[in-house]
This record gives C-alpha cells, structure tokens and sequence, in this order.
C-alpha cells in the first residue's frame, strides 16, 4: 500500500524478522561517503581563501523541522569550517541472511548527477561582520531527547547530538585516482592531464573546467550526531557508486558492512534558498560503512552461506581518488577522497511519543503488506468498536466476506471486493445514476442522474446526434439514425426542407435558394430548375482540315464512320446510340449557359438521354456562355485557314448559321474536348453557333463548331487500332503540314471545323 508524504512514496515490506522492516522512499538516492580534504591545488584554505565574502560562510542559517521544534522556531546559524566528505549517488541491493546475492531489494540510483559534500560546521555566536548572533541568546540542542528512525536497514530509537556537519548539493568532476607525477610525460598514461606542480599529481590543466556553469542549488541538510540505543546486527549490502565502479568490474559492485547508525540528517533550507525544506520527510540516515575484505562469510556475522556470485577470497578496495566539486554558495574546489566511510540511506524520523511521518495504525492510512506494521483497516483512530479495532484489525467482519454489514457503512456484499459489478470494492450498491461509469454494468457514462436528453440517458447511454431518437434537450429538432445531410434531417440533427438555401439532393432538390449553382438565378419555389432546351447532334462532320494517308484523302470515310456511330445502334446494341453529344441550354431561347457533353441517348428517336453517371450528371461536361441572337450572321469560318494549302475552299462546305426569323445560338469561346470515334480531341478556343428550328426551337440546324488542336497535342493521340489503315498512327500523320494554321498564343497546328445538327431530347438529369 502506498502512502503519498509530500513528494515521498513509503512502503513496508517483509523481511525474515517480523521486527525488520524496509522503507522506500521514491526520488531519493541512497549515497556511499567519502572522507575528503583540500587539494594542494588550491593556495588558500577554505574557508579563507581570497575573495572568499565572510558573509557566505559565517553566520549562516541552516532551518530544519528542529527550529519549530526546540529553537521557537528560529533556524539555528553556522560557521562553515571546512570539507569533509563527499557523498556520490550509489546503488544497493541487501543481501538476505542466508540468502545469495539478488535475494535483498535493490534499489538503482535515482539521480546521478546530484553529490552533496560534508562540511564541517559550528554554531555561531557572531555574524560575518563580528555582531552578536542575530537570532540572540545562542540555544542549544537539548539532550537526553529520544528519536525514532525507521530506515531500509532497521527501525530504531536514537539520541541526537548538537549538529556538526552540513550535507550540501552539489555538482562533481571525477578525475580518478591520483597519480604521482614530477613532469607531464609522466600522465602521458592518463588522457587530458598534465603534471600539476601544486599538486605533484596528474590532473585536467584546469581541474574545475568540467563543472557545470551554473551550480546546483540545494538540497541540504543538517546532520546530527546519532547515539543508538540498543546494538543492532551488521547488514551485508552491494552496493557502488561512480567512484568505486572501476575497483572491480565496472558492473559488479562491492560487498559492505554496514554497522551502527553515525548520524541523522534533516533536510534544511540553507540562508532562505528553500523555503519550505524544513518541512520536508526525505531524512538521511548514516551508517558506518566497512568494505568486506573477503567475500567469505565471517563466523563473527549471522550470515550462514557465501554471497552468491562471488569466490572467497580478498576483496580489492578503493583507494581514494581526486574530484572537482561545485556549490551554489561556496564555488569550486578540488578534493582529496580516502576510502568509502559512510552509507548514507533515505529515513523517516519522529520524536518518541509523536507520530510525525513514520506509519503508525491510527494514522488513517492501511498498511496493508506483511512486515513489520499490518493493518487490515485504519480509520483515524485508535478506538474499538467502530468497525476497526485500536490495533487496526477488523471488527466483525469485513467488505467482500459475502455478509451485508450495515453498522460498517456496507450497502452491500457480494463476497468480493472488486468494481464494476453492482457492488463496489468498498460494499456500496453501483448503479446508473450514481455518477460513476460501471462499463461491467454495461454503462456508457453516468453523469449522477436518471434524467435523458442531457447527453446521458436514464439508462447510462450515451445521447448523440446520429443515434435514431430526437434529444431536444440537446437542441436536436430530428435524429434519422445516421450522419448524413442531405436527407432530409442534417448531420447535426436539423431539418431539413426546400428553402433552407442548402439543396438536398437526397430530398430531391436541384437548388434551393442562394444554392442554386445548378441553375443560377434559376431556382423556382420547389427547389428545381427549369428544364433546359436538351439537342441531341443527330449528325456530326469534320468539314475542315482535310483527313490524308499520303496522298489519298480519307476525310469522307472519317466522316462515314462518324455518321455511323451518330445515327446507329451497333456497337453494342443495346438500345442506345453509339454516340450521343448532347447540349443543354438554359434557358432555351434566351441569353445563359450551355452544357456540352456526352451522354446515354436511346434509339430510335424520339429519344431521351440520360447522364452518364447519374451520381455526378455533368460530369465530362464544358459549361459556357451563351446568348439569342436574331440578326445577322451567326458564325462563319476564317478562309485563309481551310482548304488545301489554306487556300480558302475546304472539301466539305462549311456551314455558316445566319440568324433567321426563329434566331440562333452563339456560344462564347471556350475550351471543349470532344469524343469522336473513340478519340478525345482537346480543342482550344472553340466557337459554337448553330440555328433555331420553330420557336422554342425543337431543332438545331446548320451548326458550325471551330476550335483549335495545336501539333504536339496532336502528336500525342494515337489512332485506335481498330481504324482501317491509319490504325496505330499519329493523328499528325493524317493532316498535312502545308495546311499548319497559327492559334492561341503563337502555337502551330490545325483549326477543326466540324458540322452539325441537332434533334429536341428528353433531358433526365438536371
């Protein structure tokens, strides 16, 4: 069971004794300690050296959970004196009693770049100008005064002593072990040193060069000396760090011996750094540290069997070595570092006869994994009779032993102690409306009431748009079971109807309103368009240029053979002619647009077309232009354009629309692709006029279509192969070169004029 402590996870684990128990505190390294003392590298003693401003050093407060405690809640001040140690971030893992190495709990290193150096400290009496202590009559720590520790070695009570070291973050720089040197040729062995002559040693030209620019503030803490009041049993333990790694293998730690407890340290907020810190939980308990000399097991420990893993034998020790260390207040320094002293691990503490963050029953926080504190409940207090006894044991029965007890607050018991079933894990009834979603009950929200159209129904399901029944709570005015508009009910649940300006295809609109691109202007009251003025080219001839293979001209055969699949049902008879250009102009006899493209007609005429995709009605369609005209010549061609060698008399006369008594169409100039035995000519500029039959016209007479095919394009279309004898061929092959016309922007090629006519059709699509 976990139980949140500030930042702090703490857990209670079994060991083999019922008395041991194991705390883990998550975010806290555990630190292997090192004696240390000043370099030769530096001229000045700390903390004397020059520049050094007295005020950083002297008087300085450092406030712990002791200041409310025992001082008034004044933090106690302190002279720096000097480096003692320092502290590198260590991995550990126990070693069972009896067991083998792997058998303990191991705990990896939670932050390797944080180290904390030991400095020695004294209670000041003065300031740093030479004042009295600003916190006044200098105060004492009391003695005789008992604390309970509770650790991952041993849960013990201990008496503190006046503080005299300081635990202070920092950054690090190892530089190994100190090799002894008179010149550099001599640390040519040790990349990146040279001979310091300070020092006699090799190190970096500039040891302090590899530290952080900016240095780490905190955390700190006030240690104090630590009298253990009854002799606990030595624990072996693995454990490394970043200085003892290479003594071995570089992933094979060393055996310890960890002894009795040297001190405590509170986390304290250093000169106003950290406000806050004083009431932190995350303690360091330090224990004596002894590296094992033989892997062996001693007669003089309780340890009946070798350490798994390693042989007996002499164990390598760590010898020392020199690092750079940085401060937030004291700067850079170069240390001297003697074997490990000091296993520092993280700690809960109280005074005794207080309950201050180390678990007690009574606490309101279950405990609930074997060891040293089993709760099977906790309720606040430490009173029998309520359902939980003084000792934290079940009163009567307990939720999920299958009996209702309603005296323990239970709506329910179904003999189990799981969520989702009808009977929560604490023995109260779960049902819709509850405010908590129970997908095992097939709910798929509960928003805390049995009321429906509010997103969650009286039955915990949820209400949306698209699913078949109206929420007019939810602004929905239908709901047609689906997210489609166009339907008559829209995407979002509003209805829709002829004069919304929105066309509903699926209702059977053409426009409706503003929308009406199918018809603009054009959109009557019912949300239709009028129907256009629908001609089928019932004939279709390429006047112009002349078609050749060689020397013989096959414009008449091309011809033919357009007429054919003009006029016939053929190819395949199935009912409609084998091509069908059609043209639709709306409004018929009046000034507005046409559309030209290809649809499915029937044979024999009278006939009736229909869109060749009845999904997309226009699409292959060109939409232009167009106006009534009733005088005048219509269109006509150009002679220096047509004719062999453009010499002004074309093969096929060309027709040329006059407008008569009954008027004519002119289309303005456009870009069209026709569709004539299976080839699709792209024309460019194309002009289109042809004249009205009766009034409305039920007929299209003498029309002229003239547009331009520049050469490359018609270099690229390739003849079917089914043509007889230019099959496979260029269309280029087939017009001749001396007959080559200038377009549109300068371009070479051929100026088409084809003729036709056209019969009134039946339109089906829009």
């Amino acid at each position: 069971m976990s139980r949140a402590v500030s930042t702090l996870v703490l857990v209670v684990f079994a060991f083999a004794s019922p008395a041991d128990a194991q705390i883990e505190i998550d975010g806290l390294n555990h630190y292997i300690c090192h004696k240390a003392k000043d370099s030769k590298f530096h001229p000045d003693k700390f903390p004397k050296e020059a520049g050094r401003d007295p005020a950083s050093v002297t008087a300085v407060e450092l406030r712990d959970a002791y200041a409310d405690e025992f001082f008034g809640g004044l933090g106690q001040r302190f002279d720096f004196k000097k480096y003692a140690g320092v502290c590198a971030p260590a991995t550990k893992e126990k070693i069972v009693p009896g067991g083998t190495a792997g058998d303990g709990n191991a705990f990896s290193i939670v932050d390797d770049t944080l180290h904390l150096v030991d400095l020695q400290v004294k209670s000041s009496k003065k300031d740093a100008d030479g004042n009295a202590n600003p916190i006044g009559t200098f105060v004492k720590f009391p003695k005789g005064i008992q604390h309970r520790v509770v650790t991952q070695f041993f849960d013990e009570v201990v008496e503190l002593k006046g503080p005299a070291l300081a635990l202070i973050g920092a950054d690090k720089d190892d530089h190994g072990v100190r090799a002894k040197c008179k010149a550099d040729v001599e640390c040519a062995s040790i990349p990146g040193t040279v001979c310091n002559p300070d020092t006699k040693t090799c190190l970096p030209a500039d040891p302090l060069a590899g530290l952080p620019g900016a240095p780490r503030s905190g955390p700190n803490y006030l240690c104090y000396k630590a009298k253990q009041q009854a002799k606990q049993p030595p624990v072996l333990v693995l454990a490394q760090s970043q200085f003892t790694e290479g003594v071995t293998d570089p992933d094979e730690p060393l055996l310890f011996s960890v002894g009795k407890m040297t001190r405590l340290c509170l986390p304290a907020n250093k000169a106003g750094e950290h406000p806050g810190a004083d009431d932190g939980f995350d303690h360091l308990a330090c224990y004596k540290l002894k590296q094992a000399t033989k892997y062996a097991n001693s007669a003089k420990t309780p340890f009946s069997s070798a350490v798994g893993g390693f042989d007996p034998g002499k164990a390598p020790k760590y010898k020392g070595g020199t690092v750079a260390v940085q401060t937030f207040n004291f700067g850079g320094r170069v240390l001297d570092l003697k074997g490990a002293g000091e296993f520092c691990t993280p700690a809960f503490r109280n005074t005794v006869g207080q309950s201050d963050g180390i678990p007690s029953c009574g606490d309101g926080i279950l405990y609930d994994t074997p060891g040293a504190l089993f709760e099977q409940c906790d309720d606040g207090n430490n009173d029998d009779g309520d359902g939980c006894s003084a000792t934290c044991a079940v009163e009567g029965g307990e939720c999920g032993d299958g009996v209702t007890q309603s005296a323990l607050g239970e709506q329910c018991d179904d003999g189990n102690t799981l969520d989702d079933d009808g009977c929560s894990s604490t023995c109260q009834l779960e049902f819709c409306g509850d405010g908590t979603i129970q997908v095992g009950l097939g709910e798929q929200c509960d928003d805390g009431n049995g009321l429906d159209e509010d997103g969650c129904s009286s039955a915990c399901q949820v209400e949306f748009c698209g699913d078949g029944t109206t929420q007019a709570g939810l602004g929905e005015a239908c709901d047609d079971g689906n997210g489609s508009s166009g339907d008559g009910c829209s995407s979002s649940c509003v209805i829709e109807f002829c004069g919304d300006d929105l066309t509903q295809g699926g209702i059977g609109e053409q426009c409706d309103g503003t929308d009406d691109t199918a018809c603009p202007g054009e959109c009557t009251a019912s949300c239709s368009c009028p129907m256009p003025g629908a001609f089928r080219l019932d004939s279709v001839a390429i006047a112009d240029p002349p078609i050749f293979t060689g020397t013989f001209e096959l414009t008449g055969l091309v011809n033919g053979l357009i007429a054919n699949s003009v006029t016939m049902d053929t190819d395949p008879a199935d009912g409609l002619y084998d091509l069908s250009l059609v043209t639709l102009l709306r409004p018929l006899g009046g000034v507005g647009t046409i559309d030209l493209g290809g649809a499915d007609c029937s044979s024999p005429s009278p006939t009736t077309c229909d869109p060749q995709d009845p999904l997309n009605p226009l699409d292959g369609f060109t939409t232009a232009p167009y106006a009534s005209f009733f005088a005048g010549t219509c269109l006509a061609h150009d002679p220096a354009v047509v004719g062999p060698n453009n010499n002004g008399v074309a093969s096929v006369a060309i027709n040329a629309p006059v407008a008569g008594a009954d008027g004519c169409a002119i289309v303005a100039p456009t870009d069209i692709t026709l569709n004539l035995l299976g080839l699709e000519l792209p024309l460019l500029d194309v002009e289109v006029a042809a004249e009205y039959s009766g009034t409305p016209a039920t007929a299209l007479a003498n029309g002229l279509l003239r547009g331009f095919l520049d050469q490359t394009t018609a270099n690229s279309i390739i003849l079917p192969a089914s043509l007889p004898l230019v099959g496979g061929q260029p269309l280029s092959n087939l017009l001749r070169a001396s007959e080559l016309d200038t377009g549109p922007g300068g371009a070479s090629g051929w100026w088409f004029h084809l003729n036709f006519t056209g019969e009134s059709a039946t339109w089906t699509g829009p």
